[in-house]
C-alpha cells in the first residue's frame, strides 16, 4: 500500500496466497431495477474519476477506483473466501 510502505504484506508475514484490503461500495436492495443500478454506477464512476475527488482521497492515502456491479460482486466473494482461508489457516476458534 503506497501510504504504508513499511507494513509487511500477508505474503511477507508467511500467509502466501492471501490478500485483503478495504473498499467502500454502494449496495442496493434486491429488486432495484437494473436501469437504476446502471445509472447509479455511471454517476459514481464519474465522481470517482474526477481529478478533485481522486486528489482528496490521495491526500488521505486512498487510491480511488471504480468497478461494475459484477466486478464488485466478484470482489465481495473473493474477499469472503480469502478471509475464511486466513481464519482457517490461523486455526481461529470463537471464544
Amino acid at each position: 500500500m503506497p501510504a504504508m510502505p513499511e507494513v509487511p504484506t500477508y505474503s511477507e508475514q508467511g500467509l502466501k496466497g492471501y490478500e485483503s484490503g478495504n473498499y467502500v461500495a454502494l449496495f442496493a436492495p434486491t429488486g432495484v431495477s437494473a436501469e437504476f443500478v446502471a445509472r447509479l454506477n455511471q454517476a459514481v464512476g464519474q465522481a470517482v474519476r474526477s481529478a478533485d475527488f481522486s486528489k482528496k482521497l490521495a491526500a488521505l492515502g486512498i487510491t480511488a477506483s471504480h468497478s461494475s456491479p459484477g466486478e464488485l460482486a466478484a470482489q465481495v466473494r473473493d474477499t469472503d473466501q480469502s478471509l475464511a482461508g486466513m481464519v482457517k489457516a490461523a486455526d481461529y476458534k470463537m471464544p
